[in-house]
């Protein structure tokens, strides 16, 4: 917080300094990752529409009744792996949820990942137009890119579980927002998660 109060005093004395509309303009262009963070507004259809393709097509497609071990079910593109995602935990006043999602079924893989996902509530009564914050534990969000892009643009919930340090190797071009866990979990919150209008409510 500190942090963000300190880049919103440069931009305060930035409009006082510069002596154009103009010269503003091109400053903020500059510094646009100053104002988004600042906002802190992005949610969870706008973090798929920037997330690469590739890694969203690999979350599968949701699948609707009741799995084997848990109440959501949903394909994780691995011929070896087929599993239900779980809602583990949830905490409906804040609006905060863990799901454990099936890992790919690899020799290094987990059998699970835990992904975290909380809305912040403003009173609008739809979980897409919500500000979200995500983490997931597997190694793809926290090495490859994912894990830095949430906590540079301010929707890492809480503390990262790497560095999150830039990919230049993995992810130079920057495109890895997501990882497939949590995408496989949005479709569902997508296709399968409603709310009365009462829930919304700050």
């Amino acid at each position: 917080m500190k942090e963000l109060l300190n880049e919103l005093e440069i931009i305060v004395a930035s409009e006082l300094h510069h002596k154009t509309d103009l010269e503003y303009y091109q400053f903020l262009q500059e510094n646009e990752h100053i104002a988004a963070k600042l906002l802190n507004e992005i949610n969870y259809p706008q973090l798929v529409g920037k997330n690469n393709s590739v890694i969203n097509g690999r979350a599968g497609n949701s699948k609707y009744g009741r799995g084997a071990v848990g109440d959501f079910q949903q394909d994780i593109q691995n011929d070896q792996r087929i599993g239900d995602i779980d809602l583990a935990n949830s905490d409906i006043k804040n609006f905060l949820f863990q799901f454990t999602v099936p890992g790919d079924g690899w020799a290094n893989s987990k059998d699970r990942y835990n992904v975290d996902i909380k809305f912040d509530k403003d009173g609008t009564p739809s979980l897409a137009a919500l500000n979200v914050q995500v983490k997931c534990n597997c190694p793809f969000f926290i090495y490859n890119g994912p894990e830095y892009q949430a906590k540079t643009d301010n929707y890492l919930l809480g503390n990262p579980n790497g560095t999150a340090t830039p990919p230049d190797i993995r992810d130079p071009n920057r495109v890895y927002y997501i990882c497939k866990h949590i995408a496989a979990v949005f479709a569902l919150i997508g296709t399968r998660f409603r709310f009365p209008a009462s829930y919304f409510k700050v």
